[in-house]
């Protein structure tokens, strides 16, 4: 019974977050909505023995009110879900679902979620624990490069580097018009992803995205220019340092330079 609870809870989890990326408000964080609550609840249906079969569907709103059908299109996606970085799902919600495969027991070989009427299933194996430190683990990301493969129906891009490599990117539909604007320009984005084995990127949900400039654009004399809050070379303030060089030296010219900003 733990193994079910468990399971219902992750698909119950990613449900809602499916639901909440469908809606545009897809961030795990702060309460979640009652709209997205209604939309998103689902209810025990029965229990089957031998190998146990849990029945449940998307519960009826509260009040008579009528669905909107985003529960169903979340159910629709994730039975897709094939287990790969570049299925389209956002980020968090693969996580819940990578997470009923780690968190069951031994005596679990494998958990399988389906659409009966429509013939679907998506498969689940029971994963050792350690894998759960390659799937689960987020980290901050901050990246340039050149936004491409813009997909804006899936929620998915492409970043490619310098080296010709790209970074899979995920993104809720409230990014998808600024997505569209930036495709094929050089980027900043700013999220937080999965880093594999080598410390490579695998996939990065963006969070925030903005035009920047590429080092190896043509440099903009007339702009430098027509600066309006320009740098200007105060000699006034130049510290020198003497020779032979010294690091420590060298350090405290850098603490007073920072020293005289603040003053002024």
């Amino acid at each position: 019974m733990d193994d079910v609870l468990s399971t219902f809870g992750h698909v119950q989890k990613a449900l809602r977050l499916m639901v909440g990326n469908l809606v545009g408000t897809s961030s795990p964080r702060g309460r979640t909505s009652q709209f997205i609550l209604d939309e998103s609840k689902l209810r025990l249906l029965k229990t089957s023995s031998g190998s146990l079969v849990v029945e449940f569907d998307i519960a009826p709103p509260p009040d008579g009110q009528m669905h909107l059908g985003y529960g169903q299109q979340a159910i629709d996606r994730i039975l897709d879900w094939d287990g790969g970085d570049d299925s389209g799902l956002p980020m968090q919600v693969e996580d819940e679902l990578r997470s009923i495969g780690l968190n069951v027991s031994e005596e679990v070989a494998v958990i399988r979620i389906s659409d009966p009427i429509n013939h679907r299933e998506l498969k689940i194996e029971r994963q050792q624990p350690e894998s759960q430190i390659t799937t689960s683990q987020q980290e901050d990301a901050i990246l340039y490069g050149w936004l491409k493969e813009v997909n804006w129906h899936n929620g998915t891009a492409q970043l490619h580097r310098y080296t010709g490599e790209y970074i899979r990117l995920r993104f809720s539909s409230d990014l998808s018009d600024k997505m569209r604007r930036l495709a094929t320009q050089f980027v900043e984005v700013r999220g937080n992803g999965r880093l594999n084995s080598r410390d490579r990127w695998t996939s990065v949900q963006v969070e925030e995205i903005s035009a920047t400039r590429s080092w190896d654009e043509p440099f903009d004399l007339e702009t430098f220019l027509n600066d309006p809050a320009p740098k200007i070379f105060d000699a006034e303030n130049v510290v020198t340092v003497s020779e032979p060089f010294n690091a420590d030296e060298f350090i405290k010219i850098i603490h007073e330079g920072r020293d005289v900003e603040r003053e002024e």
